[in-house]
């Protein structure tokens, strides 16, 4: 049976979701940790002196890091946090007095934060397992650590029987380690465009291939007709090399678009040397929209839909190099959920965090439904019923609303994984205390999004693709963005005898905010709350 999960487990099964690529949205990471978020004020200040930010944006963050860091363990039980917020006050300009105040204080809170959080979980109460795993997780990201390493990393680890704290001496033991450079290279599988000259990183197939057996022997023959060999600079780790190299062809794939060749024609495998393997040609924010096959409009384009229209400007998200990927991401929001009367377009960010916070019970509830006829006995009338209503045809809302039911009176559920079980506290938290549980998820939520925006600003205005935040900003934001557009597009593309017309995505972002303004009354179930199925 379900017990409460122990601390080390839970915070293990934790790690292991937000360092695994595969991971769902809603068990993914949405934020970034104390140390960047004041980098972030340090960058968004500048952008304010420059213009290319209105001071409303800086002022909104300045709250939003205030905030965070009122529970965040690493800043200590020291004068840390008082002098954060003092100087968070501030007027914070380059060159100005509260700008170099803040620089100095990230410094040296940065000296001390996982020995703060070591030290936290030490004595009684220890901090919420689901915060030290954020802070943690999102700490090594942040220094530029890849998703793939780190799970390699805690797997390591967690073979023995792995304390937090030794868990944290050993991250610690990564940040030491200097960033290095690493050599990658992409094949194509055709001569690009002979017209053009090619860069110093680019191989012939004979140079390629010579440089495959000495680096990559026991990888399998490639057939390849040259390759560009890039040597990454300040890279954590080869997948962190290899993601940065995804970045760069991505780049020169989207000029080559712009002339008259159609695309690279590239292998979509990389080597890095030391790897002997291949790496895939990805990046950690990727994103997916499930609506558009499961709605079966794959091949149905409407011209004049705005939906349609903003699924296009998403298109580009995965392929595009950063700077392309920001600007597509927010302009497929904003064209979605701004509309008459609007004068700030970061009210779209507000909207879309709604919506999909208003799907985040369905999505934890689904996942149980599955882990708990998974785990019980065959014997377990839950599970039997679960069984039942997913053969009855009406896909998972009748499932889900038994789990949820069951669980407001009490089933305890037989859920084989530490995350599920991790899921599950989450869960109840949001049924039993909806007050405290759903703002402080709409604060991530909302976060993630603004700094798409800022981001997405940066570039636009300013044409500067390569900030400090750029990366961050879109691994944090991306499964953000797509739960939003997947919302959005199944308000808009399904249709069934209860719901006969489309959702407009304002319509449904008006809904989502009045579902959350009423849920404090502890009355609605959360399974349905967008109300369309």
């Amino acid at each position: 049976m379900l017990a409460q999960p122990a601390f080390e487990a839970t915070v293990t099964a934790r790690l292991e979701d937000f360092f695994r690529p595969g991971t769902p949205w809603n068990r993914r990471l949405w934020s970034l940790g104390l140390i960047l978020s004041l980098d972030e004020v340090l960058e968004v200040s500048r952008a304010v002196a420059e213009r290319v930010v209105w001071s409303k944006s800086l002022d909104l963050l300045k709250k939003a890091v205030t905030l965070a860091a009122q529970n965040d363990a690493g800043l200590g039980t020291g004068p840390h946090l008082a002098a954060l917020r003092t100087c968070l006050k501030q007027p914070i300009a380059p060159g100005g007095f509260g700008y170099q105040h803040l620089k100095e204080l990230a410094a040296n809170i940065s000296v001390d934060y996982l020995d703060n959080w070591a030290a936290a979980i030490q004595i009684s109460p220890k901090p919420y397992p689901e915060r030290v795993a954020r802070a943690i997780a999102a700490h090594l990201l942040d220094t530029g650590y890849s998703q793939q390493y780190l799970v390699a990393w805690l797997g390591k680890l967690t073979r023995g029987n792995t304390t937090v704290v030794d868990m944290i001496a050993s991250a610690q033991e990564l940040l030491r380690n200097a960033a290095r450079h690493y050599e990658v290279l992409i094949p194509l599988v055709a001569r690009p465009d002979p017209t053009q000259p090619l860069p110093q990183a680019w191989r012939d197939a004979q140079r390629a291939s010579e440089w495959l057996q000495r680096y990559a022997s026991t990888s399998p023959p490639v057939r390849q007709s040259g390759a560009f060999l890039f040597t990454i600079e300040d890279a954590r780790d080869p997948y962190a090399a290899a993601e940065r190299a995804t970045e760069m062809i991505a780049g020169m794939d989207a000029r080559v678009r712009l002339g008259p060749s159609k695309a690279m024609p590239l292998l979509g495998k990389c080597w890095v040397k030391g790897v002997g393997h291949s790496l895939p040609l990805r990046r950690e924010w990727a994103v997916e929209i499930e609506a558009i096959a499961k709605t079966r409009t794959v091949y149905k384009i409407d011209p004049d839909s705005r939906v349609d229209g903003a699924l296009d400007l998403l298109s580009t998200f995965n392929s595009g190099p950063p700077g392309a990927a920001v600007s597509a991401a927010w302009a497929a929001i904003e064209s979605l959920l701004i509309g008459p009367g609007d004068d700030d377009r970061g009210l779209a960010a507000v909207r879309c965090a709604d919506i999909v916070l208003c799907s985040l019970p369905r999505a934890e509830l689904t996942a149980l439904v599955h882990s708990h006829i998974d785990g019980a006995p065959s014997s377990d009338p839950l599970a039997a019923q679960l069984r039942g209503d997913l053969r009855a045809g009406h896909g998972h809302r009748e499932a889900v609303r038994s789990l949820e039911e069951a669980l407001r009176a009490g089933v305890e559920l037989y859920l084989p994984t530490q995350s599920d079980q991790a899921a599950y506290q989450r869960l109840m938290r949001m049924i039993n205390q909806p007050d405290t549980a759903f703002p402080a998820i709409r604060r991530h939520l909302i976060a993630a999004l603004r700094r798409l925006f800022r981001q997405r600003n940066i570039a636009l205005h300013s044409g500067r693709v390569q900030t400090v935040m750029l990366r961050p900003a879109l691994r944090a934001a991306a499964p953000v963005v797509a739960q939003g557009m997947n919302m959005m597009a199944y308000a808009w593309l399904r249709t069934s005898p209860e719901q006969p017309e489309p959702i407009d995505p304002i319509e449904l972002a008006a809904r989502a905010r009045a579902r959350l303004d009423l849920i404090e009354t502890h009355s609605s179930l959360l399974h349905d709350l967008l109300g369309y199925g």
